[in-house]
Order: structure tokens, then sequence, then C-alpha cells
């Protein structure tokens, strides 16, 4: 989860280095998805450099998950996409919305309902932050909608689109250059054009032969 490690470490320096107080909320289509990505806070805060500050990352009691940076005031809590209630009454600064693409719209519930509760509940000043990514997942749904709407200026959230080529960790070894560059395809060629290298597309021949 490059992108997604990404948004917890900044959304975590906000809360130890910055402001006092700041209670974030993680989101994702299930309560275990968003305790994976919240896991990544603790593990953070464990393996954080001593020489700045020691910081103290528990359950609150009676707090149905809720953890809290005691240090700092500050609490992180998760959601579901199946529950667009159940951020409204939590007191939010920042909002993490993950794998939006993935969320399953019904009569009774959407995308939408739920960003609209987020909306409303994290008011427009300094330091506050609503972040919503996914992995490609089609065309047409509610996380597809509402990058277009970025890109079109018909919305105020700002597209950022990463290519897994751009991601380090997504490579393999190659024992043979010359071997394997007389075995390209020509979409393996774009890739290449389009910034991949060798290692990045070994990487995804192997994930696609796998």
């Amino acid at each position: 989860f490059p992108v997604t490690i990404a948004v917890q470490i900044y959304m975590l320096w906000l809360q130890l280095f910055h402001y006092e107080n700041w209670h974030s909320v993680i989101i994702d289509k299930d309560k275990q998805q968003s305790a994976n990505i919240r896991n990544m806070i603790k593990k953070a805060i464990n393996n954080y450099p001593l020489i700045l500050k020691d910081f103290t990352y528990k359950a609150l009691t009676d707090s149905n998950g809720i953890r809290h940076i005691e240090e700092r005031g500050c609490e992180i809590v998760i959601g579901t996409s199946n529950e667009p209630d159940s951020v409204r009454s939590f007191n939010i600064m920042m909002c993490h919305m993950s794998e939006v693409g993935l969320w399953v719209s019904t009569k009774s519930k959407s995308g939408d309902d739920l960003a609209q509760a987020v909306y409303g509940a994290i008011s427009n000043a300094p330091g506050t932050l609503i972040v919503m990514e996914s992995t490609a997942k089609g065309v047409g749904n509610y996380f597809h909608s509402q990058y277009i709407a970025a890109q079109t200026g018909k919305s105020e959230f700002k597209p950022v689109f990463v290519a897994w080529f751009e991601i380090p960790m997504y490579s393999s070894r190659i024992n043979n250059y010359e071997k394997f560059i007389a075995t390209l395809s020509d979409y393996e060629w774009w890739l290449f054009e389009q910034g991949a290298t060798l290692e990045g597309i070994k990487w995804y021949r192997d994930t696609k032969s796998g």
C-alpha cells in the first residue's frame, strides 16, 4: 500500500508535530481493511526515533476501537463504506478514504452518501485534510466520477495519478537483459516509453503470469 502508507504517515506527522486534539478517520470497504491501514500508525509510532519524542499509542477505554495518541490528544477512528452515518458524530479534522473504487453502492447507500457525511464533519480550516484514493476499477463508479470532476476543475479535490511503475517496490530482478529485451511485447515497449524500467516490466510480466 505505498500511496496508503504515504497518506497515513503525512496525517500522523500533522498529529504528532503540528496539531493537538486533531482527530482522524480511516474508511475502507470493511472494518478489517480499515484496521489494517490503522495498524500502519502503530508500526510507525513504535519505530519512531526516541531522540525526537516518545509517543504513547493505545486504545481508549470503552472506545469501540478508537485509538489515542495520549501526548497529543489525537484520536484515530475507523469506519466503513457500508455505514455512511458512522462518522457524523465524530469530531474529525482529517479523513482517509481508501479503495473508493471498490466500494459497493446500493439503493440505500452510496459513496456519495459517505462523502457528504465526511464533508459535513470536516471544517474548511488550515491543517484539515480529505484524501480519496483507489486503484482503478472500471468507469462510471463514484471514484471515477470524482476523479474526472477533479481533472476538469469541477471539484475541490486535486487529482493525482500514480502509475504502478513509479513505485520502486514493483520491480523484479533480471538475469539476462539482452534476452529479456528481445522478448518485449508491443505493450511492454509502450510501458518502457511511458517511463517504466525494465525491472518494473519484469515485475509486471511475473505478476501477470503468476
